[in-house]
């Protein structure tokens, strides 16, 4: 019984751990939501997403990050949208 239960511990340390490890930061988000809109663009705004929006993107996504996930929430055009980040992967749950 007390050797099962260990494992169980030891196991949830494991997946916590790697969890934190592959927490995307800001910068990761940053390079996901230009490649997002970049995949919904043109040419021509692909050129002007590559030159201002990553400024853009950083100075109006706050981060909250949670140690094994984070959540980003980005304004765009007054409105908020909110992505979760886990397994360096990226959710969008809320436009």
């Amino acid at each position: 019984m007390k050797g099962g239960k260990m494992k169980k511990i030891i196991i949830l340390a494991i997946i916590v751990f790697l969890l934190a490890i592959t927490n995307p930061s800001k910068s990761e988000f940053t390079e996901w939501a230009l490649s997002k809109l970049q995949d919904k663009g043109n040419t021509l705004s692909n050129f002007g997403v590559s030159l201002i929006g990553k400024p853009i993107i950083e100075n109006s996504t706050t981060v909250h990050n949670y140690i094994i996930f984070s959540t980003f929430e980005t304004m765009v055009l007054n409105k908020k949208v909110t992505t979760l980040g886990v397994l360096k992967n990226f959710i969008s749950l809320k436009e």
